[in-house]
């Protein structure tokens, strides 16, 4: 069946990202590490920061908030996951047991962007899709600090099977070519125009995600609308479903297909 839609509204409520304090900073502006509680360790989908919004059977979504100045718990990875980095800022991290990493770049979740290539590259979308996969051979137990003036937000999946190579996109449903593809998640961008629609059914569940200003919606089970940048749709597997541009400019989505063995 169609999967509820998400919507970013009330996603910067502090509380539902943790309590700030102002009582315990360190130099660099974060959040103590002697603050209590603050050494504890946890899932990565039990982190007051990456709020998990919505679960279907071994997929999880969350949503990443990271406001400046403060300093998630300590989290640990074990599954590969996907970011849709909706907003970045300067990022540190500390591996447990070891020191903060540099940072200082404005890199969003997962990683920081590539370095460029010597010959012209296209622009890079201001919603940029990253990954790390290597969580399935080696968990991860970390913590990040936004030490930036920005807010690190992004929407996040995490897949927790052991992914599969056995189908090429048009196999699984989905038209032209992922711009980021492994084992576990395959990504897609598109845009509609204004009033114009598509339909298509995938074979593996898929993550719908706005990412451009507009109005659009989606049927499926059910209508549901798209009013902003942020706000997301997920469907089963096998379920048909049609994007339609109901705003008077084109509207930018990225798709997610989350890659499962059968």
């Amino acid at each position: 069946c169609e999967r509820p839609l998400g919507t970013r509204q009330g996603a910067l409520d502090p509380v539902q990202v943790a309590p700030r304090q102002v009582d315990h900073q360190a130099a660099d502006g974060t959040r103590d590490p002697r603050r209590p509680g603050q050494d504890r360790v946890v899932p990565v989908y039990e982190e007051p920061r990456h709020r998990q919004v919505f679960k279907s059977g071994t997929t999880r979504i969350l949503e990443l908030i990271v406001l400046p100045g403060d300093t998630s718990l300590f989290h640990t990875h074990e599954d590969p996951i996907a970011y849709i980095n909706l907003s970045t800022s300067a990022l540190r991290t500390q591996e447990r047991g070891k020191e903060w990493s540099q940072g200082g770049g404005r890199g969003g979740a997962g990683g920081a962007a590539p370095a460029a290539p010597a010959a012209p590259a296209a622009p890079v979308p201001a919603v940029r899709v990253t990954s790390t996969t290597s969580y399935a051979q080696t968990p991860a137990t970390h913590r990040i600090a936004n030490t930036g003036t920005g807010i690190v937000h992004a929407l996040v999946v995490v897949n927790q099977t052991k992914g599969t190579d056995a189908t090429t996109p048009k196999d699984a449903g989905f038209e032209g070519m992922p711009e980021l593809t492994n084992n576990w998640f395959r990504a897609y961008r598109f845009a509609l125009p204004p009033g114009q629609s598509g339909t298509h059914t995938h074979k593996a569940p898929a993550f719908l995600v706005q990412t451009s200003d507009g109005t659009a919606v989606t049927q499926g089970a059910r209508l549901r609308a798209l009013n902003q940048v942020g706000d997301w749709a997920f469907f089963d597997a096998g379920v048909a479903h049609e994007m339609r541009n109901t705003s008077t400019s084109t509207v930018e989505f990225v798709e997610v297909e989350v890659r499962q063995p059968r």
